[in-house]
């Protein structure tokens, strides 16, 4: 019992008093129009996607944080995707996953956050690697020459043996002291013999 009633012996008067009985019928279906319009320009668009239980899926990165993501300064280089994971609930649109080395992590996601994993027989996964450092060719990245130095940058501009491009690198990673010689060697014959043209035109 409310403090008005105790006084005046009625309930205070509400807006939803002023209402007749059609309007309180009405508003119901207008709020439910509302939600099936809302769902159908939601949905616009969209496939409808079908997923069974035991199926692979992935799940998007931003809706699957790991400690080694957080720990990553760039996130350019990251896969957009975690898994693959196995399904083993669905409920209505959210699909429930066992997450193997995961304990920690909630294992329901909305379909919205989880794709779908094609899977090709032919293209066996295992078999593509990248060699280990120990087999890696060393001479692909044999230096042919110096062309250029840059002494604000600190920087070499350097043709390597099989690259049709030069490639500017540091002065540090330049890792071969004879053409390094070699080449302020040239510059120096050439500062020179530019010196004796000049004293030569000088009348």
């Amino acid at each position: 019992m409310s403090p008005f009633q105790i006084v005046y012996g009625f309930n205070p008067p509400t807006p939803v008093n002023h209402f007749n009985s059609l309007t309180k019928t009405h508003c119901p279906d207008n709020i439910l129009d509302d939600q099936v319009n809302a769902q159908k320009y939601y949905n616009k668009g969209r496939g409808d996607v079908i997923f069974v239980v035991g199926e692979k899926v992935l799940v998007k990165r931003k809706f699957f944080q790991t400690n080694l993501s957080k720990d990553l300064i760039s996130h350019k280089l990251e896969s957009k995707n975690c898994g693959p994971f196995i399904i083993t609930a669905i409920h209505g649109n959210n699909v429930t996953h066992d997450l193997v080395g995961y304990p920690k992590k909630h294992n329901v996601f909305n379909k919205d956050q989880i794709v779908k994993l094609y899977e090709d027989s032919e293209w066996l996964r295992d078999e593509i690697s990248m060699p280990k450092p120990e087999e890696m060719d060393e001479l692909s990245y044999e230096v042919e020459s110096i062309l250029n130095h840059d002494k604000i940058k600190k920087m070499y501009l350097v043709k390597f043996k099989g690259y049709p491009e030069p490639e500017w690198i540091k002065e540090v990673d330049t890792e071969c002291e004879e053409l390094v010689r070699e080449y302020w060697n040239n510059v120096q014959k050439e500062q020179l013999n530019s010196r004796r043209g000049r004293d030569n035109a000088t009348p």
